[in-house]
């Protein structure tokens, strides 16, 4: 037994057994049927699992369909409802394990696992356990070293589980399944407040930049740096290194650090023209929108030091431009709407400098620039505060609900008792009043 294993079942109700996952359930795979065949796809009904669907506990359906003759000529195979799917092999694995449950028939791809488990192992349970030692169960689980992120299966079905008996492990999914569907209803409307702020923000934005100003292009006020090509052999994952600012890292209006990668400091010397400084506008050219907007940020001395990457640029304006303008500016609609034709069609959008250069705009002096930005931030200004403390609402109701399926899964609190008791109210309302106060 490894010593992560032992610190997990030393943290669980000493009471339960313990036993292998081998023992109480087996796994079944998937297959991507060949698509070079349309009989396997064209008016497919019989939905595909991949890790993109895996976003939802409850699989009743997929994006992807494939045919009945796919499935009886290719690797993958019917999944019965009930089953807990498991994503075994995907980048998200560097710090989630995505776990379902499919709610209808269903085939897998590749990447995909299903348990089938066993007259002693609740399907429902285990779904909540591995999702509840998430953590611990990606130290114990993931291939290091892989190209792709991947689990090593052999290990998944020989860790140990303390388990109770089968009524027990009912009577916990059901708890869980209540209480996560109250956080899960709170935490919803509390992302469609967030959703009006935006749009409300993005009306005033889209107020403040347009006037009647003559046509021209944005070339001739901005200068554009696309990154440069870093060779991937050199990569470092020394974090004294310095990051590279790559497309992963460029999100909606942030810069996110979650999948790091450095240059050795003693090879930065000849590529100073792509350090970054703080307040630099960068955009991703690779997928540059996203479902949550488009993907331009404004780097922060939280994110120094830093060198740009290829597939990102840094858009510097000129003397004719306010910076905020030409920020908001490249946020509008009327900005992702231009670059529409453009990609219809195009497997991989991606953008380029000279076509951000292309986009053509109604000019006004730079002193209208500036009082329309002004402008805009009294009014971002009063819907700022609400957003972040939603958003920290968010995040302490998800830390709940996680920190609560963890401790129903291993024992920690007697489900029954906790219910009776009203702790899980008490919890929701100190939350709110915490954010409120």
């Amino acid at each position: 037994m490894s010593e992560l294993e032992a610190r997990r079942l030393a943290a669980a109700n000493p009471a339960w057994s313990v036993i292998k996952l081998k023992f109480l359930s087996t796994l079944q795979g998937g297959g991507t049927p060949s698509k070079d065949k349309e009989e396997f796809w064209a008016g497919g009904d019989v939905p595909w699992v991949s890790p993109k669907d895996m976003k939802v506990r409850d699989i009743l359906d997929t994006e992807d369909h494939i045919t009945c003759e796919a499935v009886a000529q290719s690797a993958t195979s019917f999944v019965g409802p009930g089953s807990p799917i498991i994503v075994a092999r995907s980048g998200i694995l560097r710090h989630t394990i995505p776990i379902a449950i499919a709610r209808t028939e269903v085939t897998l791809n590749q990447d995909m696992k299903a348990f089938q488990t066993t007259s002693g192992l609740d399907p429902e349970f285990l779904a909540y356990w591995i999702e509840g030692q998430n953590n611990d169960l990606l130290l114990e689980w993931r291939q290091f070293g892989a190209t792709v992120e991947s689990l090593d299966t052999d290990r998944m079905m020989n860790c140990r589980m303390a388990l109770p008996d089968l009524p027990t492990q009912k009577r916990i999914a059901a708890f869980l399944d209540r209480e996560t569907a109250r956080i899960d209803d709170l935490i919803a409307k509390k992302e469609q407040l967030v959703g009006l702020l935006k749009e409300r923000g993005s009306a005033a934005r889209e107020e403040m930049l347009w006037g009647d100003g003559p046509s021209t292009k944005l070339g001739h006020h901005i200068s554009i740096l696309p990154g440069y090509a870093f060779g991937s052999a050199n990569f470092s994952e020394n974090p004294d290194d310095i990051r590279l600012l790559r497309g992963a890292n460029v999100g909606v209006d942030e810069v996110r650090w979650d999948d790091t990668v450095y240059w050795p400091k003693q090879d930065a010397d000849g590529f100073v023209r792509f350090l970054l400084a703080s307040g630099d506008i960068v955009m991703g050219m690779d997928r540059p929108w996203i479902s949550g907007g488009i993907r331009v940020a404004q780097v922060t001395e939280d994110d120094l030091p830093c060198l740009l990457l290829q597939r990102v640029c840094k858009i510097s304006p000129r003397t004719t431009i306010d910076g905020r303008y030409l920020k908001a500016m490249i946020e509008s609609k009327k900005f992702v709407a231009y670059f529409e034709p453009i990609l219809t069609g195009v497997s991989v959008p991606h953008i380029s400098g000279d076509q951000i250069a292309n986009f053509r705009f109604p000019f006004i002096r730079r002193d209208e620039q500036s009082r329309r930005m002004d402008k805009l931030e009294r009014i971002t200004g009063s819907i700022s505060p609400i957003t972040r403390a939603t958003n920290t609402s968010i995040d302490r109701l998800r830390e709940y609900r996680a920190a609560l399926i963890t401790s129903a899964v291993t024992g920690q609190i007697d489900v029954e008792t906790y219910g009776k008791a009203g702790t899980a109210s008490a919890t929701l309302d100190r939350i709110e009043e915490e954010i409120q106060g």
